[in-house]
């Protein structure tokens, strides 16, 4: 049994401490994540008109960007884009696909034939997003679409559209 208790919310403390009523109840804290305060005061419209211009699209464009996880934990190519491409292409909206870091670093090859891939599938739909990432490239978007990635939580809280895919 742990001696002190940190959450994020008052929720979760309760539901703790309905779970393990010998706990103190005075040994636990609702602490927050300090992460994420910065996104209460975050302008998103300039954030999302700034991003839009960098990428050339017009405010008519629906930009649906796509946040991989790590293909460690999802068949990212059976699972997600052997569907979400022939939506995006089905909908002519224009798409952008971020890669999990450790796929980047650790599986270059399978990297570069996917994006080989969304090239020849989505031609002129797709765009590249050089080196906007994150929150800053997320608030360009009308989608975020991710598979339970944590990438989709600080634009959800943000009010940015997020598909979380499970």
């Amino acid at each position: 049994s742990p001696d002190y208790l940190a959450t994020f919310d008052d929720t979760t403390m309760a539901r703790f401490l309905a779970m393990r009523p010998g706990f103190d109840p005075s040994r636990a804290r609702a602490v927050g994540n300090p992460s994420f305060d910065p996104i209460a005061t975050l302008d998103v419209l300039a954030m999302r008109m700034k991003t839009r211009a960098t990428l050339g699209l017009t405010d008519n464009e629906i930009f649906v960007l796509y946040s991989g996880s790590s293909m460690a934990q999802f068949d990212l190519e059976g699972e997600t884009l052997n569907n979400l491409i022939p939506w995006v292409k089905a909908r002519g909206v224009r798409f952008a696909f971020r890669f999990h870091p450790a796929d980047v670093k650790n599986k270059p090859e399978e990297v570069e034939r996917l994006r080989k891939r969304r090239i020849d599938e989505l031609g002129a739909q797709l765009i590249e997003t050089g080196e906007l990432k994150g929150l800053e490239l997320a608030a360009g978007t009308d989608l975020l679409v991710t598979d339970y990635s944590t990438e989709g939580v600080r634009p959800a809280l943000a009010g940015i559209p997020v598909v979380f895919l499970m």
